[in-house]
C-alpha cells in the first residue's frame, strides 16, 4: 500500500476547488492564492512516511504550482480584459447611438437604430431619411434629437 495522508489529499482537493472557483467568483486572486497555498501544503503532507524515497520532489511541486499560477494569471487577465470592453448590448448600448428616421412625423414616429425599428420621440419635427441621435431610453421608446452634421473639409 502507498502511504498517503488524507489531510494532504483533502488539501489538494480544496486547492483544486479554489482554483476553479477563482474563475467564477470575483475575488481578484484571493481564492487562487489560497488554492496555491493549500496545494503546496497538501503536497508536503501527502506522503505519510519517514522514508525519503516515498516523498514528492520539490521540482515537481514547484512545477505544478507554476502551472497553477499561470492558469490563474490567464483567467484573471481574461476577466480584466472582458471588463474593459465596451458594452455592446442592452440599454447602455443605445445611449448616444445614431439612427435614421423612417417617415415624416411630429412628436412620435419610427426610426431604425442599430438595424432595429424603434418608436422614437422628438421635440422637433423630423423628416424621412434624417440622421438622429438617441438621448434617452424610456422603456421601448427612444428620445432622440437631430444629429448635427459635421462639415466636411475639401482637400
Amino acid at each position: 500500500m502507498f502511504p498517503y495522508s488524507n489531510t494532504g489529499l483533502g488539501l489538494i482537493a480544496i486547492a483544486m476547488v479554489f482554483l476553479v472557483a477563482e474563475v467564477f467568483v470575483p475575488t481578484s486572486g484571493a481564492l487562487a492564492l489560497g488554492g496555491i497555498v493549500a496545494f503546496v501544503v497538501g503536497a508536503l503532507f501527502l506522503i505519510d512516511t519517514d522514508i525519503r524515497a516515498y516523498g514528492i520532489s520539490w521540482p515537481l511541486i514547484l512545477t505544478l504550482v507554476g502551472v497553477g499560477v499561470l492558469y490563474v494569471l490567464l483567467a484573471v487577465g481574461m476577466a480584466v480584459r472582458a471588463r474593459q470592453r465596451p458594452v455592446v448590448t442592452g440599454r447602455e448600448q443605445l445611449a448616444a447611438a445614431s439612427g435614421e428616421v423612417l417617415g415624416d412625423f411630429t412628436g412620435e414616429g419610427w426610426a431604425t437604430v442599430h438595424g432595429e425599428t424603434w418608436r422614437v420621440r422628438s421635440a422637433a419635427p423630423l423628416k424621412q431619411g434624417q440622421r438622429i441621435r438617441v438621448t434617452h431610453v424610456d422603456g421601448l421608446t427612444l428620445d432622440v434629437e437631430l444629429q448635427s452634421i459635421q462639415p466636411t473639409r475639401s482637400a
